[in-house]
C-alpha cells in the first residue's frame, strides 16, 4: 500500500514538473515577461542566447504605453532585437515609411542603399500576424565589419514593431534558414 502511494505521489510530482516546464516557467524569468500591452515573444530563438539589453520606457501619462527594446545575442556573431514604439511618436507610422528609414540607417552606417531589398507585402507574415507587414534585407558597415540585416516591420493600430536579426556577413549563410524561422516563430502576447 505504501509503495502504491509513493508511486502515485512521484507520478503527480513528475506531472506537475512537466506541466510547469510546458507552461513556460522559463519565460517568466525573461526580462520581457512583464511588458504591458501588446508584445512579441520569440518562441524558437535559442534559450541560451545572451541578453544584450532590455529597455522598457513607459510613458508618464499612460503606463500601459511604452517603448520597449529587447536584444539578445548568439555566439557573438548574431543579434536578434525586438523593438516596439507607439505609432504616434514614431518615424514608422505606416509601411511606406520603412524604405526612407532604412536608407538613412544604411547610408549613415556606410552601407550601399542600392542593395536594400524590401517586400512591401510579405503575405506569409501579414497573414500570420494579421497586421500590415514589411520585410527588408540590407547590409550595414564595411569590409570586415559588414553585417547582414533582416528586419520585419509590423504596424498595429497603436504600435509599430521591428524585429531585426543582424549577423556578421561572413556567417550569414550559416544562419539564413533559421532567420526566417525565428521571425515567423514570433507570437503576440499581452
Amino acid at each position: 500500500m505504501k509503495n502504491m502511494k509513493l508511486k502515485a505521489i512521484l507520478a503527480l510530482l513528475l506531472a506537475v514538473a512537466v506541466f510547469m516546464g510546458m507552461a513556460g516557467v522559463s519565460f517568466a524569468a525573461e526580462p520581457d515577461a512583464g511588458v504591458k500591452g501588446l508584445w512579441l515573444r520569440s518562441t524558437n530563438f535559442p534559450d541560451d542566447a545572451e541578453v544584450v539589453e532590455f529597455r522598457d520606457d513607459p510613458f508618464p501619462l499612460d503606463e500601459n504605453l511604452s517603448n520597449v527594446s529587447y536584444s539578445r545575442s548568439v555566439d557573438g556573431l548574431l543579434t536578434f532585437e525586438i523593438f516596439r514604439g507607439t505609432i504616434e511618436d514614431s518615424e514608422l507610422q505606416e509601411p511606406d515609411d520603412v524604405r526612407d528609414l532604412i536608407e538613412m540607417f544604411v547610408y549613415d552606417d556606410g552601407g550601399d542603399v542600392d542593395d536594400i531589398e524590401i517586400d512591401m507585402n510579405p503575405s506569409v507574415f501579414s497573414a500570420h500576424f494579421t497586421y500590415p507587414c514589411v520585410m527588408a534585407a540590407y547590409a550595414t558597415g564595411q569590409n570586415e565589419d559588414t553585417r547582414m540585416n533582416v528586419s520585419l516591420y509590423i504596424f498595429t493600430d497603436v504600435y509599430s514593431f521591428v524585429a531585426t536579426v543582424s549577423v556578421a556577413a561572413d556567417w550569414f549563410e550559416d544562419y539564413e534558414d533559421r532567420i526566417e524561422e525565428w521571425l515567423i516563430g514570433l507570437e503576440w502576447v499581452e
